[in-house]
């Protein structure tokens, strides 16, 4: 069930006579005739009356509720007893992977097929490109309206179940600077190995990780922790937070607190997801699309405290959480709501982390380590305890975090230690 993915739009290219729509942030969903599954092959508990009307050929689409709302989005499909919450989805078709046809007859058999008896679904509406202007022109239109980006399909184009040229992403791209506060990594093959940079912004939106764009010199000596960085990202997420950044080189010309000073953040409104609602619109879309949804339109209820939180990670459905779609969450502790105090326990827990594999010491170390050959004298869990003790209260971390960084580390340095040089 290999599905067909975009590749990046290239400037050299002339998108006159491809086809536009718009780029939907929902969650990849592909349907077999009889249920919905992920590009992974997960299926998702869609209920019963959700598939009705749904044709027996395969459908390739988007589940979708609304610009901005991918989070809560992908928390509904994959969660089990979401139930009535699936009246807010929208099933996007914009291909039938089966058909053999070209691009232009896929589309007007799912119009028609989706015409009738298909109350939660719908077909993408697509354009005619007919030039650069015009990809421009579309592309700031979406981004005005709170959207990702513009998808482009060639003319009489097959479907192609791999990453495809046929099938092209445009999406804009913004850099912005930020602080390191942060090394994210572990001990490789050659030492410290940084996996990524904890950055906080000049209004004070950490911590959130970069670990694109770092090369292999990067990752095996970082930049260090208070050096100034720019990066590039897509968008902003509903929480405030950069999308898929990209870690671009240090400014060394740039004064932090002058910049800190000048700098004008983001406003919730330029962000904000809003509520969802039962219908939707989307570029290029006719009537159809809203009479084939509900025409009461009302907020999606506030998530419960035991609805799962999705990632957010996931380029419109292109990579997934880990955990699949099928298995039933795990009930977890409700994080605490203040951003402030969840990012600074992150970036805590991530300094820890790089202390501990520089071989930094703490208090509890000496002892620790003196202690490692006398079993009878001190049991395992109080020895553990006693570390994890030590290095919550010099970290500011809490017991479980510092406990996890620790089981952490020294599995992965008895692991080394057992294969030898």
């Amino acid at each position: 069930r290999q599905v067909m993915l975009a590749q990046k739009w290239e400037s050299r290219l002339d998108p006159t006579g491809w086809w536009m729509s718009e780029k939907l942030d929902g969650v990849r969903g592909y349907w077999d005739g009889k249920n919905f599954y992920s590009r992974l092959g997960n299926q998702f508990p869609a209920p019963e009356w959700f598939k009705a009307g749904l044709p027996s050929t395969p459908l390739d689409g988007e589940l979708w509720c609304g610009r901005r709302q991918f989070r809560r989005c992908l928390s509904i499909v994959r969660n089990r007893s979401s139930g009535k919450l699936w009246e807010y989805i929208t099933f996007l078709v914009f291909d039938a992977p089966s058909l053999k046809e070209p691009y232009e007859q896929r589309v007007a058999f799912i119009k028609r097929t989706l015409s009738q008896g298909c109350p939660h679904a719908a077909a993408v509406g697509v354009v005619k490109c007919t030039g650069r202007e015009h990809l421009d022109r579309e592309l700031k239109l979406v981004d005005s309206k709170g959207g990702e980006g513009i998808m482009l399909r060639e003319a009489g184009s097959a479907y192609e179940n791999k990453r495809s040229k046929v099938l092209r992403k445009v999406k804009s791209v913004h850099d912005e600077e930020a602080k390191i506060v942060g090394h994210e990594g572990g001990r490789g093959a050659r030492g410290f190995h940084c996996g990524a940079l904890t950055l906080e912004t000049p209004d004070g939106r950490r911590l959130f990780s970069c670990g694109s764009g770092l090369s292999a010199a990067d990752r095996q000596d970082p930049p260090a922790i208070g050096t100034v960085v720019t990066y590039r990202f897509t968008e902003l997420m509903d929480n405030g937070y950069p999308r898929f950044p990209v870690y671009v080189g240090p400014r060394i010309d740039l004064d932090w607190a002058a910049y800190c000073a000048s700098y004008q953040g983001p406003k919730p409104e330029d962000h904000a997801p809003g509520g969802l609602r039962k219908t939707h619109s989307i570029l290029y879309s006719d009537a159809a699309l809203e009479q084939s949804l509900s025409d009461r339109v009302a907020a999606l209820p506030a998530p419960t405290a035991d609805e799962p939180v999705a990632s957010e990670g996931s380029e419109a459905g292109e990579t997934e959480a880990e955990d699949e779609a099928g298995k039933e969450p795990k009930r977890k502790r409700a994080p605490s709501t203040n951003r402030r105090e969840v990012a600074a326990k992150a970036a805590a827990a991530a300094e820890t982390r790089s202390r501990l594999w520089r071989g930094a010491s703490f208090r509890g170390s000496a002892s620790a380590s003196s202690s490692k050959g006398s079993a009878s004298a001190c049991s395992g869990s109080a020895l553990q305890r006693s570390r994890s003790e030590t290095l919550a209260e010099e970290s500011g971390l809490d017991l479980e975090t510092a406990r996890g960084l620790l089981q952490e580390h020294d599995r992965s340095a008895f692991g080394q230690a057992a294969r030898g040089p």
